[in-house]
């Protein structure tokens, strides 16, 4: 029995789907499937049984779940004390990343703990920020970038500077949308980002607020697409000003200047493991990268 065998059987028995699972483990659901059968195997049990809805525990399955996790939480301590004892730090940091490399700066965190620790190793996933978040709460992710706040009380986080999101309007509008007057904007098409992303729910704060319903004509997933539709003259839409200076389509859009929200940088982690080597050591990169920028603050 190996522990990415119990690893493996812990996440089917979260998921309950395999391919689900193979996500979560960046690996292929064939790998996943033949692990569960190894371990199968070896305990002479059937862990689950396959139905047309996915993977389902067993009574046995149910039994041992628990105690699955519980061996795998004692492998991660007795890991991170090996660690401490050492005076190093090491193993693999899971890094969620909600926007580019280079608006995070994660490329200049990621190269001077590279440089600082040698046996650390890193594996960088890109999502929205509501997306990362959830990484986080499921330990799928060691820490992440994320924009706006977090209701999560598990997760801490450090803020780094805050970045401002406007109102991005086709440059050929931008003359009959002059005015500060939102009914003329609600009578447009706009483009939504992910209902994960930050940004969806400043959206729609903003229509409860202005008491308006705006036409989410277009759903996308990130940013970068989201200002193709309005260099188009498609839709209005919102993002950052760092993204959109960024982009070369930004001579075809306008802002529109009657709004400008600062939007929270912060970097996040689970507050039970905010003493972990790995953590601490990234935090303290980070906060060093920033300090230029704004004086981050813990929360």
């Amino acid at each position: 029995m190996e522990l990415y065998q119990l690893r493996t059987f812990v996440m089917v028995a979260e998921e309950g789907i395999l391919s689900r699972a193979a996500e979560r483990l960046f690996t292929s659901q064939s790998a996943v499937s033949a692990q569960i059968k190894a371990l199968e195997e070896e305990f002479g049990l059937k862990l689950f049984e396959r139905t047309p809805g996915g993977m389902v525990l067993t009574a046995a399955g149910e039994a041992l779940s628990d105690q699955a996790e519980r061996l795998l939480t004692a492998s991660r301590h007795l890991s991170l004390q090996a660690a401490a004892l050492k005076g190093t730090v090491s193993g693999n940091l899971r890094l969620g990343l909600n926007n580019p490399a280079r608006l995070l700066r994660s490329h200049e965190i990621v190269s001077r703990l590279a440089r600082q620790h040698p046996e650390l190793r890193f594996e960088l996933s890109y999502g929205s920020s509501g997306a990362v978040l959830q990484g986080l709460a499921s330990r799928d992710l060691d820490a992440a970038f994320f924009e706006g706040s977090c209701e999560n009380p598990e997760i801490g986080a450090v803020t780094l500077t805050h970045f401002d999101v406007v109102v991005v309007v086709p440059r050929a509008w931008a003359a009959d949308l002059e005015r500060p007057d939102w009914s003329r904007l609600r009578a447009r098409p706009w483009v939504f980002v992910s209902p994960l992303c930050s940004y969806y729910r400043l959206l729609d704060q903003l229509c409860q607020r202005e008491g308006i319903s705006l036409q989410a004509r277009f759903q996308v997933e990130e940013d970068q697409t989201a200002i193709e539709f309005v260099a188009e003259e498609m839709a209005i839409g919102v993002m950052s000003m760092a993204q959109l200076e960024s982009s070369p389509l930004r001579d075809r859009v306008a802002v529109w200047p009657h709004f400008c929200h600062k939007m929270p940088l912060s970097l996040g982690y689970l507050r039970a493991r905010a003493e972990e080597p790995m953590l601490r050591a990234l935090l303290e990169a980070a906060r060093s990268v920033w300090a230029g920028a704004d004086t981050p603050v813990a929360r």
